[in-house]
C-alpha cells in the first residue's frame, strides 16, 4: 500500500474494459490497434477470469494473461489489472456451498448467475485472499500494469444477504452488543 506506483499519470487518458478470455487470440492485436486508433490508451482486464488463474483449487496458472500482457507491452497499451473476485469458478461454489448467497426464504443461489456468492463468507474471503496474493506476486511488477482494481460492483445486483455466514455473524454481533439473551430481550 505504501509503495510507489510504477507508473505516473501525466495526462488525462481514455480507457475501456477488455476481456481477452472471450476472444480468439488471433484478434487480440487487431483489437488493441483499433482501440489505440480510437484514442484508448488503457484497458482494464481480468476481473471476471478467476477460472483462468486457478482452474482447480490451489493450482495457479498465469500463461494466458502472461501472453496477453506481453502483447499489451509490445503495443504500448497500459493495463489496469482487476482482481477476479467477482466471479468465483465453478469448482469453488460446488466444493464450498457455504460461499453461496441465499434468498430470504433460505434457498441458496447457484453457480452461473451474477453475485451468487456471498463476500461475507469467511471461506470466500480466504479463497479470495489466496488468489489475489498469487496474482499480485506474479504480476506485481509487470511493466504493462499501471493500476489495480478490486471489485467495483459491491451490492450492485443484490445488497441483501441471507446466507448462513450472515446469520452466524449477526448472532455474534448480538452476543457482543448485549452480552446476554436477557439483555437482548430487554432491548
Amino acid at each position: 500500500m505504501n509503495s510507489k506506483q510504477n507508473f505516473q499519470w501525466s495526462e488525462m487518458t481514455m480507457g475501456t474494459c477488455y476481456y481477452p478470455e472471450h476472444w480468439d487470440k488471433g484478434i487480440w492485436e487487431d483489437d488493441l490497434d483499433r482501440m489505440q486508433a480510437a484514442g484508448i490508451t488503457v484497458i482494464r482486464i481480468a476481473e471476471f477470469a478467476w477460472n483462468k488463474f486457478e482452474p482447480e483449487e490451489g493450482v495457479f496458472t498465469f500463461s494466458f494473461f502472461d501472453e496477453f500482457l506481453e502483447l499489451c507491452l509490445k503495443k504500448e497499451m497500459k493495463v489496469i489489472f482487476g482482481t477476479p473476485t467477482a466471479t468465483p469458478p465453478a469448482w469453488l461454489t460446488e466444493k464450498y456451498p457455504e460461499v453461496l448467497n441465499g434468498s430470504r426464504e433460505g434457498v441458496l443461489y447457484r453457480h452461473g448467475g451474477r453475485r451468487h456468492y456471498n463476500y461475507n463468507s469467511p471461506k470466500y474471503q480466504e479463497l479470495c485472499k489466496r488468489v489475489v496474493a498469487a496474482i499480485a506476486e506474479h504480476y506485481g511488477s509487470h511493466p504493462a500494469i499501471v493500476g489495480w482494481q478490486i471489485d467495483n460492483e459491491l451490492n450492485c445486483e443484490t445488497c441483501e444477504f441471507y446466507s448462513e455466514a450472515d446469520s452466524i455473524a449477526f448472532r455474534q454481533y448480538l452476543r457482543e452488543k448485549y452480552n446476554s439473551l436477557e439483555n437482548l430481550n430487554k432491548a
